[in-house]
């Protein structure tokens, strides 16, 4: 038993300076090389607090990854975005892990355009960790974003997440530290997209991400991403069926830690398009 959570530690470790204590949810994400801090789509919650301000219709996804492929750190996640008269209310829940490690989160959040060019937004979760027969924390976190709408062409991001380094756990530093994301994505025509971010938290060296994604037909984008300081290579695929449901397949690559695969599926509940 010592040896196994040994090597479970372990795991965890590199698992945690991997994703830098931030999950990076969904297959279109992932594909995209997790450069999204200023993408559209319901799974914003989790890139950037203010992009949900450009949601215009109830929306929901659903996904699943498998890190590394080792069971215990799958990850479920469901995210749901609901406009009102003014703005977006978001809830989401992820859980990742299985037995050995488990990690789950709950929240809540709100984004409002306040001009046609900016937008901001803010989310609470709560997150629970624990680590079997090791150690069990839970903790109140805060995040808050902001989107600049440039053009119906270029979109600018700015996110923090874990600010206060939680509520609850004094050693929250140890597994969530004070992360920031900025970026932005540009469409080069109606078929191609660009994306660029960098990421930094407190702890660790900063990502440098870049993503792309591409339309050949109607209905069909292939996607590839890099993150460059971490030799993390990743692709994939969507389908959109009647402009309602998006299906996402995606994959990443880390050369120490192996392969990601992971597989998405969000529903928008009228024809209105972002």
């Amino acid at each position: 038993m010592k040896l196994r959570l040994l090597i479970l530690s372990c795991i965890i470790h590199s698992v945690l300076v991997f994703s830098q204590g931030v999950e990076n949810v969904g297959a279109r994400s992932i594909a995209l090389g997790e450069a999204t801090v200023a993408l559209v789509d319901v799974n914003s919650y989790y890139s950037n607090p203010a992009s949900s301000s450009l949601i215009s219709s109830t929306e929901i996804g659903l996904c699943y990854q498998n890190k590394f492929l080792i069971n215990e750190f799958q990850q479920s996640a469901i995210a749901l975005a609901l406009p009102l008269n003014k703005g977006v209310v978001s809830v989401a829940g992820m859980i990742s892990g299985l037995t050995l490690f488990r990690s789950s989160r709950v929240g809540t959040g709100y984004a409002i355009k306040l001009s046609d060019i900016f937008s901001i937004g803010a989310q609470v979760n709560f997150q629970q960790i624990q680590i079997q027969n090791v150690t069990f924390s839970n903790d109140l976190q805060a995040s808050i974003g902001f989107l600049l709408n440039v053009s119906s062409r270029l979109k600018l991001g700015v996110a923090a997440f874990n600010l206060g380094n939680g509520l609850f756990n004094k050693n929250k530093t140890e597994i969530a530290p004070l992360l920031i994301r900025m970026g932005g994505n540009l469409s080069i025509n109606s078929k191609l997209m660009v994306l660029a971010e960098i990421e930094k938290d407190a702890i660790h060296p900063q990502r440098i991400k870049f993503g792309i994604e591409y339309q050949p037909v109607e209905n069909l984008y292939l996607r590839s991403g890099v993150v460059l300081n971490e030799q993390l290579l990743s692709f994939g695929v969507g389908y959109r069926s009647h402009k309602k449901l998006f299906v996402d397949l995606g994959g990443a690559w880390q050369q120490r830690l192996g392969w990601c695969p992971s597989i998405g599926i969000r529903y928008v509940f009228n024809n209105e398009e972002k």
